[in-house]
């Protein structure tokens, strides 16, 4: 691929937030949308947005080619851990300064289950990879990418009020809480920290300035 005109990417571009949020807060100058779904391609271009549709997971992107690449709400779309694994490889080949990777909170699954809660997006059908903080840590420590830091988006939920948790009866691939339509729910204070997504980032060389101030977080599926 002949990515000269461009500085950065965005690996699952989805409809055009990320590739915004790559000029406003990362100083980007031109970027590149990858998506799979010709629909969320067709949107973006309708935005006057540059894009192309492909499958991340399958270009063999050339080394050095771009500033930073943006992973935001797309890890959990790829099949397994070894995709996530390859697909991180590739944004640090082909970017120089640094990774940016959003997703959401899979951590507490297990504990919110056993309470009887999971999060809306939990059992989502196109969530085929609940990656965790831990197992992302794991992968970057593996790959020799020892300068990143994770953080966690506020507010963090203190009890299951919060519409973004779901009773484990409810159906799969809801939107968040409303009790006119969903199943009734207990009332439950959590022990453990519970936060809605995570945000990493992943500094490739030293870049003389402090990469990890950001006001904000890319919405999903935006």
């Amino acid at each position: 691929m002949d990515l000269s005109k461009f500085d950065f990417l965005d690996f699952g571009g989805s409809k055009g937030a990320s590739l915004r949020f790559g000029v406003k807060f990362f100083n980007g100058k031109r970027g590149l949308a990858i998506d799979n779904s010709a629909q969320k391609v067709q949107t973006m271009k309708e935005q006057g947005l540059e894009c192309l549709q492909a499958d991340v997971t399958q270009l063999d992107l050339p080394a050095g080619a771009v500033r930073f690449v943006i992973m935001s709400h797309f890890l959990e779309h790829l099949p397994d851990l070894a995709a996530v694994k390859e697909t991180i490889s590739s944004a640090t080949r082909v970017a120089t300064d640094f990774i940016y990777i959003q997703g959401p909170f899979f951590d507490e699954d297990e504990y919110l289950r056993e309470l009887g809660f999971k999060f809306f997006y939990s059992d989502w059908t196109a969530h085929t990879c609940h990656l965790t903080t831990r197992q992302l840590s794991g992968i970057l420590e593996s790959q020799g990418l020892r300068d990143y830091e994770m953080r966690y988006t506020l507010p963090r939920l203190t009890d299951s009020a919060d519409p973004q948790l779901h009773p484990l009866n409810s159906q799969h691939n809801q939107h968040q809480y409303d009790p006119t339509i969903h199943p009734a729910k207990q009332h439950l204070t959590f022990s453990r920290p519970i936060y809605p997504e995570f945000t990493c980032t992943v500094q490739l060389r030293d870049l003389g300035y402090d990469i990890y101030r950001r006001p904000t977080t890319i919405p999903a599926n935006q």
